[in-house]
């Protein structure tokens, strides 16, 4: 057998792995595109919500303050009685003509936000986790666990697992194929050039994802941070539907 016979077969069986892979590549991106703009939703659209206008409350309106620092009881009792005329003074002092037509400006604004036209930017980790199996995840992934805390049946269960225990490499999120996206403008954290234009929705992550053995349900880990105290993370459950991936169910694992 010459050189020649010999490289064909083994180049036919690389091209076919390597087609395999790109395949299943393409299937993740298919489930993280459909779900993509499900998951953010698109009340970001709307301009963000104002601080509601400030008022003062009447002293005597307000719940007996305690004692926490432990003050003698005439020091606190001085204290309170400070405070409480300061309250008083503020109260009294206060325009609240003005209040009332801000009022009225701000639940205008709730009913009819505006759409924001700055650039809504979201930011995008630029790899697909191998999500970790977290103590939690441990606690819930167990067959009682499952039933108690997720709202879709036992039979995706064996799926969750596969998510945690059997996929232990990242890969790289090719930011293009995120097509279904909306009025998001998407960017890597990395080579994101902020602009005055712009307001940032949130940092976006996604875990690889696990598929069923026929291919017709997959379940992945989202992570979404809006703010230093603003944002969540949800194992998600999709089935695939009119050859569209559909969010059949979701259980959160953290919020902020």
């Amino acid at each position: 057998m010459n050189y020649r016979s010999i490289r064909i077969p083994f180049l036919l069986i690389t091209f076919f792995i390597c087609s395999c892979r790109t395949e299943r590549d393409d299937e993740e991106m298919e489930v993280l595109n459909d779900s993509f703009l499900e998951m953010i939703g698109t009340d970001y659209y709307l301009m963000p919500f104002p601080v509601p206008p400030f008022k003062p409350f009447h002293p005597d309106s307000l719940d007996e303050p305690i004692n926490m620092m432990g003050d003698d009881s005439i020091s606190f009792a001085n204290y309170i009685a400070e405070y409480n005329a300061q309250q008083l003074e503020e109260y009294e002092n206060f325009d609240w003509d003005k209040y009332r037509k801000d009022s009225l400006a701000y639940e205008e604004f709730i009913r009819n936000r505006p759409v924001d036209t700055a650039r809504l930017v979201v930011i995008l980790h630029d790899s697909l986790i191998a999500h970790p199996k977290t103590n939690l995840l441990k606690r819930i992934l167990t067959e009682s666990g499952f039933r108690d805390n997720f709202y879709v049946d036992l039979s995706w269960r064996d799926l969750a697992l596969k998510l945690v225990d059997s996929i232990h490499v990242a890969r790289a999120l090719p930011i293009h194929e995120i097509t279904a996206s909306g009025k998001y403008i998407l960017a890597y954290e990395n080579e994101y050039q902020p602009s005055k234009r712009d307001r940032i929705v949130g940092f976006v992550r996604f875990s690889r994802v696990a598929f069923s053995k026929d291919g017709d349900k997959a379940c992945f880990v989202f992570s979404f941070v809006c703010g230093g105290e603003c944002g969540f993370g949800s194992m998600v459950f999709g089935e695939r539907l009119n050859n569209k991936w559909k969010i059949v169910g979701q259980r959160e694992l953290w919020i902020s």
